[in-house]
């Protein structure tokens, strides 16, 4: 979902076409809180470190953002073997494989990073964050609408009471959603 596809969507979701409840700048605003929110993130893969063993620190690929995991593959193992999280850590802009480690990764072996990159409005939101976006940014209107209702003065038939229930139900969604992405298992 591209970031024009998700305006669109929020559009339709909010029922909201004409502008009417929300300026197009809010929702904007709350379409790009939603955007950059933490777990609005996409998994990438880096395969272009080649391990030596005389070697213990290696640079981080400059594509690389969040260093998740770190893995290793070679001709004898053509699928990613995970290191443990004691056997590498990154400080700055380097990735330090401990001492007692060196020896168990094979000599020439291919490094495999898996990281997390933080999506800007020029990415495309995966499948599987869709719907969280989208419901962010719902989050984040309702919490527009209630300062609204309160300093404006808004005349409608939607009460206080109901904007916080809806926003307590989005929150609950938006919670148990976040709960999955960091329970979600790996993919090769």
């Amino acid at each position: 979902m591209t970031y024009a596809e998700a305006q669109d969507l929020l559009d339709i979701d909010l029922n909201d076409n004409d502008n009417f409840t929300f300026t197009p700048e809010e929702k904007q605003s709350a379409l790009r809180q939603a955007w950059d929110d933490p777990f609005n993130v996409s998994v990438q893969w880096d395969e272009s470190l080649t391990y030596t063993t005389d070697v213990f620190q290696y640079a981080k690929p400059a594509n690389i953002q969040y260093v998740k995991a770190l893995y290793y593959k070679n001709t004898g193992n053509p699928f990613p073997v995970r290191l443990d999280s004691g056997a590498w850590e990154v400080i700055g802009d380097n990735i330090h494989i401990a001492p007692e480690y060196r020896y168990q990764i094979p000599q020439s072996a291919t490094l495999c990073i898996r990281a997390n990159k933080q999506l800007t409005t020029t990415d495309e939101v995966a499948d599987d964050r869709q719907e969280y976006v989208l419901k962010v940014a719902r989050y984040n209107l309702l919490s527009m609408l209630g300062g609204k209702k309160v300093n404006k003065f808004l005349q409608n038939d939607t009460t206080t009471a109901e904007i916080m229930a809806m926003r307590q139900t989005l929150e609950r969604d938006i919670a148990q959603m976040r709960r999955r992405f960091t329970q979600a298992p790996e993919v090769f």
